[in-house]
């Protein structure tokens, strides 16, 4: 599972998974609003172009009309589309791989691997929110996840995760305190 990471010497791999691919997390929501927009507009303008004339339009405007809508809504609905597919196919491909150092993050795309590597030292301490229902959660980092960290979208056996994460982190403070320790004594 883990093919494009490697472990640096004396790392121990804690915990990989790949997260479900669930639509709430992954939309582009603004090729999804725009999309919306456009076919909005489109739907304005063809209830316009077939309403009755109140005044008289020029010849040929209505056709004109009526095709540019029909043209805009078929961009709009595409736009939609590519909006709620692209998030989706791009977090199937998606890796998570903890180890008693490091969060990595892995996607694969058709050409090449973006690879995020996070040290759990400077990480905030995570949090967890589960969707009862399908029993798999998200691990996302301080309160409210920002956008600087990663986030572990989608994951069975989210609290788990959680408690592997905080339990490295105070591994780490605790040989750090103790690095600092010796260092102050000598």
């Amino acid at each position: 599972m883990t093919n494009h990471v490697t472990l640096s010497r004396g790392e121990r791999l804690l915990w990989a998974g790949r997260p479900h691919a669930v639509w709430r997390h992954t939309a582009d929501r603004r090729l999804v609003l725009l999309g919306l927009f456009l076919v909005g507009w489109a739907a304005v303008a063809i209830l316009i172009s077939t309403a009755p004339n109140i005044v008289e339009d020029p010849p040929g405007a209505k056709p004109i009309m009526l095709f540019a809508a029909i043209v805009t809504a078929s961009i709009g609905l595409f736009l939609g589309m590519i909006g709620l597919l692209s998030g989706h196919r791009r977090l199937r491909r998606t890796e998570y791989v903890l180890t008693d150092r490091r969060l990595i993050v892995t996607t694969t795309h058709a050409h090449s691997v973006d690879t995020t590597t996070e040290l759990l030292r400077g990480l905030p301490a995570p949090v967890t929110s589960m969707s009862l229902r399908r029993g798999w959660g998200t691990v996302q980092f301080g309160e409210g996840g920002d956008r600087e960290h990663p986030v572990l979208y989608a994951i069975d056996g989210a609290r788990r995760v959680q408690d592997l994460i905080v339990a490295a982190q105070a591994v780490l403070a605790r040989s750090n305190a103790t690095e600092r320790g010796t260092a102050s004594n000598n």
